[in-house]
């Protein structure tokens, strides 16, 4: 018998982990580019199983959109944007390649989610701020999905303080995914600095990126780190929504811990935090809440969605 093979598809790349020892965290982590197309997904998963090389008690997948009852799927915004899933069959298409495993098959924030759970947690909220945005919300330790998996959506919530000009990677204009995500705040820096042609100039940000048009996450993440108020300022206006949004879910339902994933959001693990409370914090009352406490960044936030495949293939088995 081996271990359970847990697959993350990314809107950028995909992780797996290659079982160590029998213990769930001892994994070697490998990654390859996530398939461009739903075409390209089976020749991803015979690498993968090349790569695992042998067969697993179970495949683990978490998949970037939403996925209904019998692992319905209707679309993939950041991994396969201009695709109608509503015909493709991710579990026939994961048979094909591992015939006799078992097969599951979650959101990709559900994955840390299941993380939390086994960990004790029963109420909180995990915001994935990666190349979109994506959340999961549970209560009293149950995933609040709804009847056709639209639970988790965040990203695709309109909101006024969005520029019209940054598209959102589903194709629509306002939503919080267009700002608020990885690839969101390096376009609305992109935006602003357009806009603010001498402030960018004499920023450090100006100065590692040269042109708006050169703007990386790298370097906006290195010039934020690097205390630049070019760059920090558009950090905190680039997470006013999102941090409007994990206010509404306070007032509405109570949630007053808010989990941050994603590669962007581990790499400014303690500037990220403050520049959502600071929105959060003047779009619903206080009643001595503190928000500087609600967000928290998940350290090795790729083990931790593998792990969290784990935890979900072993209780749903």
């Amino acid at each position: 018998m081996t271990a359970s093979l847990p697959i993350n598809l990314g809107g950028t790349s995909v992780k797996w982990g290659i079982p160590v020892h029998r213990a769930p965290a001892d994994m070697d982590i490998r990654s390859m580019r996530s398939p461009r197309s739903s075409g390209e997904f089976q020749a991803m998963l015979r690498h993968i199983k090349q790569d695992f090389g042998t067969t697993p008690d179970a495949v683990a997948m978490g998949f970037p959109g939403p996925v209904g009852a019998d692992c319905a799927l209707t679309q993939a915004c950041t991994l396969w944007p201009d695709e109608d899933l509503r015909d493709f069959d991710v579990m026939q298409e994961i048979r094909t390649v591992f015939p006799r495993t078992d097969i599951h098959v979650i959101n990709d924030v559900s994955a840390y989610g299941s993380f939390l759970l086994e960990r004790g947690e029963t109420d909180f909220c995990v915001l994935n701020i990666g190349s979109g945005v994506g959340s999961k919300t549970y209560a009293n330790g149950i995933e609040i999905n709804g009847p056709t998996a639209r639970g988790g959506e965040i990203g695709h919530w309109r909101d006024p303080g969005v520029p019209a000009e940054l598209r959102c990677d589903c194709g629509e204009t306002g939503h919080i995914g267009a700002i608020s995500s990885g690839r969101g705040v390096q376009r609305f820096a992109a935006w602003r600095a357009r806009r603010d042609a001498e402030g960018f100039a004499h920023s450090a940000l100006g100065r590692i990126a040269g042109a708006p048009a050169d703007i990386t996450t790298h370097a906006l993440v290195t010039a934020i780190r690097g205390g630049d108020a070019f760059a920090r300022d558009i950090l905190y206006d680039a997470m006013a929504p999102l941090g409007r949004a994990a206010a509404l879910l306070h007032v509405a339902i109570g949630c007053e811990r808010f989990y941050l994933v994603g590669g962007f959001a581990e790499a400014l693990m303690s500037d990220l935090p403050p520049a959502l409370a600071a929105s959060a914090a003047v779009h619903c009352w206080q009643q001595h809440f503190d928000w500087t406490s609600a967000f928290r960044v998940i350290e090795d936030e790729v083990r931790t969605s593998l792990l969290g495949l784990q935890y979900h293939a072993r209780r749903a088995s």
